[in-house]
């Protein structure tokens, strides 16, 4: 039998939150990068050039190493695209309108899942 916490459970949702609350704070403040966001482990930034998201990719990278974090970026699941192609992330859709700014919407088939629930509000 498999034991401790599982994945999705709230302890490690709040420990996660916590355990990268720094970081956060280094990336926005530090690193004045204004487009981010985190759930858990995974998270999203945005960038004018792609050079500087590698340089920042870099810095995380680094920061996780010296911190002796335990965690790492995965190389597969990293990923650099334009935004004006749009993605989804973590239930939510991204896209990038006409006037340069970066929208966020629920995904049309989350919003159902949600509506579906009976203790849910969207």
């Amino acid at each position: 039998a498999r034991k401790g916490i599982g994945l999705g459970s709230e302890v490690n949702q709040t420990f996660m939150v916590s355990y990268l609350n720094r970081l956060d704070h280094l990336i926005k403040e530090s690193l004045r990068i204004k487009g981010y966001d985190r759930y858990m482990d995974d998270f999203i930034a945005f960038f004018k050039t792609k050079q500087s998201c590698l340089d920042c990719k870099i810095w995380i990278e680094r920061y996780l190493e010296e911190n002796r974090m335990g965690i790492r970026l995965h190389p597969k699941k990293t990923l650099y695209s334009p935004i004006s192609k749009g993605f989804t992330f973590c239930g939510w859709r991204y896209t990038m309108y006409d006037d340069s700014h970066v929208r966020r919407r629920i995904r049309q088939d989350r919003k159902k899942q949600i509506k579906s629930c009976n203790h849910c509000t969207i």
